[in-house]
């Protein structure tokens, strides 16, 4: 019997006839800015007021390229993105002076509405004001945001721009308070800027401050109450400041309480806030205040940061910012961490960072780099040449300085991991032990009897605490001039002068007054590392200064190895076997091949000079390089001569010159390859012009 299959029958045409769909059209809707004025067909404040979520608004081929502002603030409703790539240089300002050059009307320039996400990129936002500049103009007491306000719940980012030249200025109100606070920024929701610069903003306070405290309290570059990401970005050149009496008319002299205080020159970001940095650069910041005689204690905190909410800092710069409080007859001001303060609540992590170069000036100053009342943990950061110094003009009353580099007060933690902590300075008018006078301790580090700090592979050394007639100068070492408390240790710190400090361990290197130890460090300098900065800016780029650790230091190869970060503070990989003590650190990764001879020219068959150093990628020198180089070269004559393998030693301390070492035949340019003979990837080229004769 046969079985037959059954074919399926196959669907006709006309059931899988093609068809063709209109794709969604998903290109951003775009607004175009035609009108540099205030309001109008074709303005910003047009575009604003129409654009929908998810718009674009773009601006054309503009009579200039500024944007005058007249009427009062832009207002941001909607989830835009205001894009001034088209016109280069764009920028957006309050315009609109009296005779008498006083601003006839005071406004922000941005307010971002709660629950929006709005981009801004390439724009200049400038001379946004609020507050009273001039007797005629209205009293604002409470004041946020000079040049843009992030409102809660809304998120801002803001890439390529420029923040500069805004205000935010506070009068008491009737109970007496007041405050002023986010100059250039202020963000209550959550805002990201990337390559980005925040320069020259002032938030200040004060005006007309009569039997009653005032407080100025905000960030003169940004304020934060939210969350802010900064990656790439300078916040440079901006102010705190409170003057008792700016102007002429009041009487000369006050009738009541007066009393300044001030925080946060560059960022100031309190209780409940994230903050993370990472490559950028807090930079000239300033934060003062002015009390007038006989009344409540002020102080300045925070010349570049003043932190009490969670923080996160790394590959950053944190160079040459003020904390001031102007000298007083009736008590003295405090003024605390020129380069971060760390409230109570504060909870810091700082990453392959320098802060350097600050300096905190007043009757009774402490932290010229860092002050902590809350936790800091910091590690491959370098803290050098900052200040803790009194006003110029020499004080009546008790006075004293505490932590050039470093202040730990109240019930403050501090942890530095591989740090180095070097020619920092405590100064005071008189010398300690004067009967009526103040006292000056801890050049590098001053831990308060309450508070903690742990060291793990770290240096402290060639700090000072001491007296002269003024500051700025070089002072006497005094007992305490590095450290000053009791201490936690983890082993393996250098200390170039232990006395007054207790608590190190036999695994730390110390010194004492009589016998200090000598880290043999080289000065603060540019030895390599990420730049870091507006990348589009130049003039901002920065590196972190680092004190490179010399052939010679005890420092070397004396770190624990079990406890070592993956690299140092520049991301130059460290021994995992013996790594430095310190944020320094070089190790192999190439080698630097030259020639004495004029112009990397040579004569064919004439012996001449080679000199081969080990060196990490920024070119320093590797001194402990201990391995075997071998020479080749691309010349192909037989009777090419080339240096034998060769092992460094320690008296080579990482460079050997092969006198007359070398000779080549085949005239043009030729190469002379080192490579290290177990690690033949590690190597390094010179090249030579040969010549004939």
């Amino acid at each position: 019997m046969t079985t037959r299959l059954r074919r399926r029958s196959r669907p006709t045409a006309s059931r899988c006839r093609p068809t063709l769909s209109r794709l969604e059209d998903r290109t951003v809707p775009t607004i175009w800015v035609t009108s540099t004025a205030d309001d109008g067909p074709g303005t910003l404040r047009d575009a604003l007021a129409i654009a929908g979520d998810g718009e674009e608004i773009r601006f054309a081929k503009l009579s200039e390229n500024v944007i005058h502002l007249t009427s009062g603030q832009l207002t941001v409703g909607t989830s835009v993105t205001i894009d001034g790539d088209d016109v280069p240089g764009l920028a957006i300002q309050r315009d609109g002076v009296d005779e008498s050059g006083f601003p006839t009307l005071a406004f922000r320039i941005f307010e971002v509405m709660p629950k929006l996400t709005v981009r801004i990129e390439d724009l200049t936002v400038r001379y946004g004001l609020l507050g009273q500049m001039a007797v005629k103009q209205p009293i604002i007491s409470f004041a946020s945001g000079g040049g843009i306000y992030n409102h809660e719940s809304a998120s801002l980012t803001a890439t390529e721009s420029l923040v500069i030249g805004n205000s935010a200025y506070s009068s008491p109100a009737p109970d007496g308070t007041g405050y002023a606070q986010g100059g250039g920024i202020q963000n209550d929701g959550t805002a990201e800027l990337i390559d980005t610069t925040v320069h020259n903003n002032i938030v200040g306070g004060g005006t007309w401050i009569y039997d009653a405290p005032h407080y100025c309290d905000g960030g003169a570059g940004i304020s934060n109450w939210g969350q802010l990401t900064l990656n790439r970005v300078v916040v440079s050149d901006n102010l705190v400041g409170i003057l008792a009496d700016p102007f002429p008319d009041p009487p000369p002299e006050p009738i009541g309480r007066v009393s300044g205080n001030a925080g946060g020159g560059g960022i100031s970001s309190p209780l409940g806030t994230a903050l993370t940095l990472t490559r950028s650069v807090l930079s000239s910041n300033l934060v003062g205040a002015d009390s007038v005689d006989n009344s409540p204690v002020g102080e300045s905190h925070g010349g570049a940061l003043a932190l009490g909410g969670q923080a996160t800092i790394t590959d950053s710069v944190i160079d040459g910012n003020f904390a001031n409080h102007g000298p007083k007859v009736g008590r003295a001001g405090f003024a605390k961490g020129a380069g971060v303060f760390v409230d109570e609540t504060g909870n810091l992590t700082m990453v392959r960072t320098a802060v350097t170069n600050n300096y905190a000036h007043a009757d009774r100053s402490r932290g010229g780099g860092l002050y902590v009342l809350g936790s800091a943990d910091l590690t491959n950061t370098t803290v050098s040449n900052n200040l803790a110094s009194w006003v110029v003009i020499p004080p009546s009353r008790a006075w004293n300085q505490y932590g050039g580099g470093i202040a730990v007060m109240g019930f403050g933690q501090l942890t530095l991991h591989f740090c180095t902590v070097v020619d920092n300075n405590a100064t005071t008018y008189f010398p300690n032990g004067v009967p009526g006078n103040g006292d000056v301790e801890g050049g590098g580090v001053f831990v308060a009897n309450t508070a903690t700090a742990s060291f793990n592979n770290s240096i402290v050394a060639r700090n000072q605490a001491g007296a002269g007639p003024a500051p700025f100068m070089d002072h006497p070492d005094t007992p305490g001039q590095d450290v000053y408390g009791q201490v936690l240790t983890d082993g393996y710190n250098l200390v170039r002068n232990a006395d007054e400090s207790l608590g190190w361990a036999p695994t730390d290197l110390t010194g004492t007054t009589l016998d200090p130890l000598d880290p043999v460090l080289g000065p603060l300098a540019d030895n390599g590392g990420p730049v870091v900065g507006f990348p589009l800016e130049p003039t901002y780029q920065r590196v972190g200064f680092t004190h490179e650790v010399l052939n010679g230091s005890p420092a070397l190869q004396a770190g624990n190895a079990a406890t070592a970060p993956v690299t140092d503070q520049r991301g130059v990989p460290r021994d995992q076997r013996q790594p430095n003590i310190g944020a320094y650190e070089a190790t192999l990764e190439q080698f630097l091949v030259t020639t004495d001879s004029w112009g990397n020219q040579v004569y064919a068959g004439s012996a001449f000079n080679v000199t081969v150093t080990a060196a990490d990628r920024f070119g320093k020198t590797v001194y402990v390089y201990r391995g075997t180089i071998h020479f080749d070269t691309s010349d192909p004559d037989p009777n090419v001569i080339l240096p034998s393998d060769y092992t460094f030693t320690a008296a080579d301390a990482g460079q050997v010159t092969f006198y007359w070492g070398a000779t080549l035949w085949t005239p043009g340019l030729q190469q002379i390859i080192v490579s290290d003979a177990g690690q033949p990837a590690i190597d390094g080229i010179l090249e030579v012009d040969v010549i004939s004769w």
